[in-house]
Order: structure tokens, then sequence, then C-alpha cells
């Protein structure tokens, strides 16, 4: 298997049972988590977002509110679990990826404590650090 990343896939069955082992009463606000691990006994979401070629020129923009809706809706459940959220933006050509950690969120903005920009490579090698970290922490 060697360095490869797990697949992402539009739903995933294991990010459903966290959310309603953490929080059931809160399970049908979110549509949607793409990814999350447990590193260090906190858990890191991952949320996609793809932007259109304009977006990517104005850093992605994030004025629109139905990406803020929905990171609103993960946000108020990454509290809830006490956890970090991450922001992945991309765009069709996925040569580059914003990276944004959110630190606060509200119906009119986002707030972000981190923000970085890969490369495809970059991105690559974050993403299986991240892989390879919870492999590491998680085997007894």
């Amino acid at each position: 298997m060697g360095n490869e990343s797990k697949i992402i896939r539009k739903t995933d069955d294991s990010a459903l049972l966290l959310l309603q082992e953490v929080a059931p009463d809160h399970t049908d606000s979110i549509t949607d988590i793409d990814s999350y691990y447990l590193v260090n006994g906190t858990y890191v979401f991952l949320e996609f977002i793809h932007c259109s070629e304009n977006a990517i020129s104005d850093i992605f923009k994030m004025d629109e509110p139905s990406v803020l809706k929905q990171v609103k809706n993960i946000w108020d459940f990454v509290q809830l679990a006490e956890g970090r959220l991450w922001l992945i933006f991309y765009d069709d050509r996925k040569e580059h990826f914003l990276l944004k950690q959110v630190v606060a969120c509200s119906h009119e903005k986002l707030s972000f404590i981190k923000e970085s920009v890969k490369s495809q490579k970059e991105f690559k090698e974050w993403f299986q650090l991240l892989n390879k970290t919870v492999l590491q922490n998680n085997v007894k």
C-alpha cells in the first residue's frame, strides 16, 4: 500500500457513526463531513471545497452563502466534538490548494488561525503525513 492515502468518497459511513455517537441531536444539520482523523486525542476534520477558476485568482472567495452555511453547520459540530476544522480549497486543475484552519465561524463570517497555499505535490505530502501521524498514534 505504501504512502497512499484513503480514497475520499462522497459519503463516509464512519463519519456518520461518529456524528451519531458524539452529537446525536445534531446529525441532521450536517450533510457531509469529508474526512476526519483522531490526532493526539483531538479530532481533526477536513472539508474540501471546490472553487471556480475565478475564485482561485481571488484567493478562494468565501462570501458565497451556500458555502458559509455548509461550513457553519460543520463548525457547530466540530465545536461539540472539541475538534479542529481545516478547509481545503481547490479548483478543477488541482494545481494549488489553499488550506485554512477555522478558528471561528458565524452565519456571516469565517475567521482563520492558520493558512497556507500548497502545490499539488506539497498537499499530497501534507495529507500523507496526516495519515501517517494518525496511524503511528493509533497503533498499539
